[in-house]
């Protein structure tokens, strides 16, 4: 079994404390995520063996590096990943289970794919997850993953459009098998890097807070984003950002900017004062103004 920071008391005494709240783990210092979203309460069984979380893996890349170009990009990860494949993910989701509960039976409930490119959907890694677990990827993901003829369940998910002010933003759910009071979907942006994903987690059916995750940046001025920005600062839609996974290094490729760097990040959370939180991607400082524990494979809790 694999061995996680989860295993000791202390991480176990703040999982106990944190299981109303979601709890993001760094599968690989860069831009694989297990995040664990709370099931709602009056949703929550009170019998052996039910589960407190529900678990999605988000860009899953833990073996190997991958490039894409036909060897013209090679992208390497900061470093070699204490968790390996879809049966290390599922241990520290059974030990997150147990911290809260008993854990029997855990396991991972979900996987998002936000991007096509191999570093965030990395075909080597999402082979080792079991074939039943329901995927739910970009258009662009979808098509490729289909092929390999190995998930059950390909879901498509849906962009967030600049006409979302005047229709519900619970129209853009992928639909089942993913729970209602969960959802995700793209934000596009200037370029196809340029992009962010909102996760949407419903507490209560009147309550909704959202991950924003956009690992190469997405400029602030973008009109999808700033409709979501409208919608958010709408009091009666009680719409609110937990945290912004966010590069904070710039970079550029043949010439042309490709990640937007963490003044963009900052530009972002003027915008809207519910932008509170940034946490690295495509590289490994932490930045933030929120309630953070550990480093790498660790623990990141938002009261």
């Amino acid at each position: 079994m694999t061995t996680t920071a989860y295993s000791s008391p202390s991480f176990k005494s703040q999982l106990s404390a944190a299981s109303n709240r979601p709890i993001l783990t760094s599968l690989n210092g860069d831009n694989s995520w297990l995040i664990s979203f709370p099931v709602p309460a009056n949703l929550r069984k009170n019998e052996p063996g039910s589960k407190a979380f529900y678990h999605v893996v988000s860009d899953a890349w833990l073996q190997g590096d991958t490039g894409f170009g036909w060897g013209l990009v090679c992208i390497e990860m900061p470093g070699k990943p204490k968790i390996r494949d879809g049966a290390g993910v599922g241990a520290v989701v059974r030990e997150i289970e147990s911290a809260v509960g008993d854990g029997t039976g855990a396991g991972v409930d979900a996987i998002f794919v936000n991007f096509h490119y191999d570093d965030h959907m990395h075909e080597g890694t999402l082979r080792t997850f079991d074939a039943s677990i329901p995927v739910f990827a970009t258009p662009q993901a979808a098509g490729t993953i289909h092929a390999w003829n190995h998930f059950s369940t390909v879901v498509t998910t849906k962009d967030f459009g600049v006409s979302a002010t005047n229709e519900p933003w619970r129209a853009y759910h992928p639909g089942a098998p993913l729970p209602d009071w969960l959802s995700v979907f793209r934000i596009p942006g200037h370029s196809v890097l340029n992009f962010a994903t909102a996760m949407v987690w419903s507490p209560t059916s009147e309550q909704h807070e959202a991950i924003l995750y956009s690992p190469h940046g997405i400029r602030p001025s973008q009109p999808p984003l700033r409709a979501l920005i409208d919608l958010i600062s709408n009091p009666s839609t009680n719409f609110s950002i937990l945290a912004i996974l966010h590069g904070l290094k710039t970079s550029y490729a043949f010439g042309i900017q490709t990640t937007l760097g963490v003044e963009n990040g900052i530009a972002l959370t003027r915008h809207k004062p519910a932008l509170l939180d940034q946490y690295a991607q495509h590289g490994v400082e932490v930045l933030g103004a929120g309630h953070v524990d550990g480093a790498r494979e660790g623990l990141f809790l938002h009261s």
